[in-house]
């Protein structure tokens, strides 16, 4: 807002005019920024939430003694890293291993998906067989 203009404007009704609308843009300004503030602080808590559980489910798996399920799937990941896979094979397997690693290690899902990752890892991903003619 120009305040040269506001100052040079005699009428009182005009000025007050000019002034409310100056007013009416900056609160809007102050809600579009509180606006974002909190989405910002919503996402953050999110995320320090989503932290904090992991750590407690991690302490809560160590009380269990169940901490070596975690030690499976980083063999698991240590396995997949020496393998070359196609980039769709390589996001499946990490969405896979995302998945053993929030399974209860003992459930039926858990074993179904480490079998799975297990037969994935054995297969020749790089290596090539010559095909026999008859």
């Amino acid at each position: 807002m120009d305040r040269q203009a506001l100052l040079e404007t005699l009428s009182v009704e005009e000025r007050l005019r000019r002034v409310l609308v100056h007013v009416q843009r900056q609160i809007g300004v102050v809600d579009a920024q509180e606006e974002i503030k909190s989405q910002v602080q919503e996402e953050l808590g999110e995320r320090q939430r989503e932290m904090l559980l992991r750590e407690q489910l991690k302490a809560i798996r160590k009380e269990l003694g169940e901490e070596d399920g975690a030690s499976d799937v980083d063999e698991l990941r240590k396995r997949f890293e020496a393998i070359k896979l196609p980039e769709a094979a390589r996001k499946e397997v990490d969405r896979e291993l995302d998945r053993l690693e929030r399974a209860n290690r003992d459930s039926m899902e858990a074993q179904v998906i480490r079998t799975y990752l297990e037969t994935i890892a054995e297969l020749p991903w790089d290596k090539r067989r010559r095909s026999r003619s008859i």
